[in-house]
């Protein structure tokens, strides 16, 4: 990782998104259950496109992408393992929390969400442009993902960022909420 993209925060602002759009080691990620509503439109300067119903999903076993097919995406979306990616999605980046927790479970090292995503970004002005970009595909390697076991224990950790609101919390977590 090069150091204009180190920063170490999983939770990323509109500002910083707007001073790190030309950093040769971030890709942009809008992702959208609605592309042709929304990315089709205008999106993030840079920004690439994943559906969240076709990309984000494999669509014979109904479960998050196969290895081989989220390497794919990556790889096309110019995403190798060093590849810092910024997340944003429709709604209340409900989206993009799904794939940000689809690149973690695989490995990801670099990934980030931004806070607000679409809404947030649109509501301050945020420069969007209409046109879809074509990104050289990058080679990409994903580790095998964790074992459940891993992901019960890595539910108690700390740092796991919640995606759902706090008034789902199930009991047996609130105390990490609260504390």
């Amino acid at each position: 990782m090069t150091k204009e993209c180190d920063n170490s925060k999983p939770i990323v602002t509109t500002e910083w998104l707007a001073t790190h759009l030309n950093d040769h080691c971030i890709i942009v990620v809008e992702i959208d259950a609605d592309p042709v509503a929304d990315y089709e439109k205008g999106h993030v300067m840079g920004a690439v496109c994943w559906n969240l119903h076709t990309d984000m999903e494999n669509q014979l076993t109904r479960d998050i992408p196969s290895v081989d097919q989220f390497e794919e995406l990556m790889g096309s979306s110019g995403i190798d393992n060093e590849t810092t990616v910024v997340l944003y999605g429709d709604g209340n980046n409900r989206s993009a929390t799904w794939a940000f927790w689809v690149m973690k479970y695989y490995g990801h090292k670099d990934v980030r969400l931004v806070d607000g995503g679409r809404k947030k970004w649109v509501s301050e002005d945020g420069r969007y442009l209409p046109m879809i970009l074509k990104f050289r595909p990058k080679g990409i390697r994903l580790v095998c993902p964790i074992k459940v076991s891993g992901l019960r224990k890595s539910m108690l950790r700390k740092d796991l960022v919640w995606t759902r609101s706090r008034f789902s919390i199930p009991a047996r977590m609130k105390n990490l909420w609260v504390n």
